[in-house]
């Protein structure tokens, strides 16, 4: 059996993110901030069998390795979380477009959040060199379209000129 290190210094078998005591912290840390800071519908949203199903989908198409982390940090680094490029706020009927999905680390998405909540023009920047960090990826396998193709997620004909998902709505 493969062993690695929990972020706490904890051996653990290798297909395990956390020991169980980082995990209860984990879990205590999402009950807090859905209580306190989400609103109930994304909330909801997070716990729904829709998420639940699409976010393991994501995480594989990217190897479960966090791109932002590899090309802007040279660091490989394992997913966390799902982040929503164009925040679900802003655009909730993107919510489950996988277009609209990036995984990441928990290090990454903090920095990224960071980034969004700086201003409006940050946030900008950091959307567009979410996706073109996701096109320099995919562009050896054909492009994140053939990629999601492949997995089922999106039907041909599509061009990557024209795809209506990797446009980002004027923010204020």
């Amino acid at each position: 059996m493969l062993l690695k290190y929990c972020r706490c210094g904890a051996i653990i078998p290798a297909d395990r993110q956390r020991c169980a005591r980082c995990e209860q912290m984990h879990q205590s840390r999402h009950t807090a901030y859905n209580a306190q800071c989400r609103s109930q519908k994304a909330a909801a949203f997070y716990v729904s069998k829709e998420w639940r199903t699409i976010r393991p989908i994501i995480i594989s198409i990217y190897d479960g390795i966090d791109i932002w982390a590899y090309y802007e940090c040279s660091q490989l680094l394992p997913v966390d979380e799902v982040h929503h490029i164009i925040e679900l706020d802003a655009a909730w009927d993107r919510r489950l477009d996988p277009f609209n999905l990036f995984p990441l680390a928990h290090a990454s998405h903090t920095a990224i959040t960071a980034a969004y909540k700086r201003s409006p023009a940050s946030m900008r920047t950091t959307q567009r060199k979410l996706l073109e960090l996701r096109a320099r990826h995919f562009e050896p396998m054909g492009g994140y379209e053939k990629v999601l193709e492949r997995a089922g997620l999106v039907a041909p004909p599509y061009s990557s000129e024209k795809t209506p998902h990797q446009k980002l709505p004027k923010q204020g």
